[in-house]
């Protein structure tokens, strides 16, 4: 319950100062990678995307691992992690990451 209210708290601050915003969305691929990890999470309505998926997500993040199909982490799936409205981070991913620059007002998907 504790992990539960402190993910909400931490991805709510993040969304609030501007970490994962559609229109400022830089840093380096790692501080993206973890953006992305708490997006599967905190967008994910189907209930298949456990907690502990949020660590191993993270832990591969830290390790560099840009490349894992364990966890369905790619590089270009690390670049949706720029929507930080659900429906269209859940779109991007549906599509692995492909995203034309002009289907969500011009935005780019380059990870």
């Amino acid at each position: 319950m504790r992990t539960t209210i402190w993910l909400a708290c931490a991805l709510t601050a993040a969304l609030l100062f501007g970490c994962g915003t559609e229109g400022d969305f830089t840093g380096d691929l790692a501080e993206k990678c973890l953006s992305y990890c708490e997006l599967r999470f905190a967008c994910d309505e189907s209930g298949s995307v456990e907690e502990s998926y949020i660590a191993a997500c993270r832990s591969a993040c830290e390790r560099e691992d840009y490349d894992n199909a364990d966890l369905e982490l790619s590089e270009a799936l690390i670049g949706c992690a720029k929507y930080d409205d659900c429906r269209l981070f859940y779109d991007c991913y549906a599509k692995g990451g492909s995203v034309t620059d002009d289907e969500y007002g011009g935005y780019s998907n380059e990870p």
